[in-house]
């Protein structure tokens, strides 16, 4: 940590210096870091997580809202060809949850130990599955009866059970009177 500086500018514009100097080296680490950018489509999906990380964290980015026509122009393009995609500095990273780590790790969202860490995999995991459920259900063209008996499938035990796990996930930090894991906000899917 800096220490104060001694001069022999009066104690009220010494301050003022330093409390400018003091805010400019705490946020370091922003202003080192380049824009981040990120690509998804106008829906929230996979995209709205990332969103709200980067605001919660505070960071300024450029939400590229990709078009159906823009998508099928830049997907040769776009590593996994899918989307999201994060740019940062040049580097295009992939993949919601390789994403997620790597913002909750540069701004502190992402556990502080490795058992903290662990957990946060365990239950981003669980809510993928999830996803990964609704995905098949509302974004695939398939046959109505197959469409319904998703349905049935998510609603009569997937989303139950689903549910009931992360309220006993809950309730085993803290009694459930505050976050899934540890004391503050950590990012999950």
């Amino acid at each position: 940590m800096l220490d104060e500086p001694t001069t022999s500018v009066d104690s009220a514009a010494r301050r003022q210096i330093w409390n400018v100097l003091s805010k400019l080296f705490r946020e370091k680490k922003t202003l080192e870091m380049g824009k981040f950018k990120l690509f998804y489509f106008a829906s929230k999906g996979r995209g709205q997580p990332i969103r709200l990380l980067l605001h919660i964290a505070g960071v300024d980015f450029d939400d590229v809202k990709v078009t159906l026509k823009e998508w099928k122009d830049i997907k040769a393009n776009m590593p996994h060809r899918r989307l999201p995609v994060l740019e940062v500095d040049g580097n295009l990273i992939p993949q919601s949850g390789a994403i997620l780590r790597y913002l909750g790790r540069e701004f502190g969202y992402y556990g502080s130990n490795n058992v903290e860490k662990t957990r946060i995999d365990v239950i981003s995991g669980a809510v993928d599955d999830i996803i990964f459920l609704m995905e098949r259900l509302f974004y695939n063209e398939t046959v109505e009866a197959a469409k319904e008996n998703l349905k049935k499938e998510m609603v009569s035990w997937r989303l139950e059970e689903f549910l009931d796990v992360m309220e006993e996930t809950l309730k085993e930090n803290h009694n459930g009177d505050k976050f899934f894991v540890g004391d503050q906000a950590k990012f999950s899917l």
